[in-house]
């Protein structure tokens, strides 16, 4: 008996994963790519990226208010690139693939070393009397900080 509860037990948690089988997990900037025409006719519209966040916010996509603020112009430069390019309507997986060819360009741009024109290495301090600390060769206090007082 304890075989058919065990089968009947497996059953059920098969049945449990299938039903639980989700399509992949996206990135946020995919489930935005993916709603960008109206986001951004919205915003044609004059309505504020806090109303769009907020709608976006009750149809179960959550982002942040400066994400998405960061996001609608990253999507205008790949529709941009890709009329450019010839791709009138890009599709979301091409405008994935610019978005993120833009940022990691962005990203190589920025972390590029730079040459600094007029810019040279400090020398070495060296201290009076082979002193090894920065500290001065006589301590102030109040009375030399503030010599020019009335006490």
């Amino acid at each position: 008996m304890t075989d058919s509860i065990d089968t009947d037990l497996a059953d059920r948690l098969r049945r449990h994963a299938a039903e639980a089988r989700q399509e992949p997990a996206k990135s946020m900037l995919e489930k935005i790519i993916a709603e960008h025409s109206i986001i951004l006719e919205l915003r044609g519209n004059g309505h504020s990226t806090r109303q769009i966040n907020i709608w976006l916010a009750r149809e179960g996509i959550h982002i942040g208010e400066g994400t998405l603020r960061n996001y609608i112009p990253r999507i205008i430069a790949a529709l941009h690139q890709a009329r450019q390019a010839g791709i009138e309507t890009p599709d979301d997986a091409d405008l994935l693939r610019i978005c993120r060819d833009l940022e990691r360009t962005k990203a190589a741009r920025l972390n590029a070393p730079r040459a600094v024109h007029g810019y040279s290495r400090t020398p070495p301090v060296s201290y009076p009397q082979g002193n090894t600390s920065p500290s001065p060769a006589r301590p102030h206090t109040l009375l030399t900080i503030r010599s020019n007082h009335d006490l």
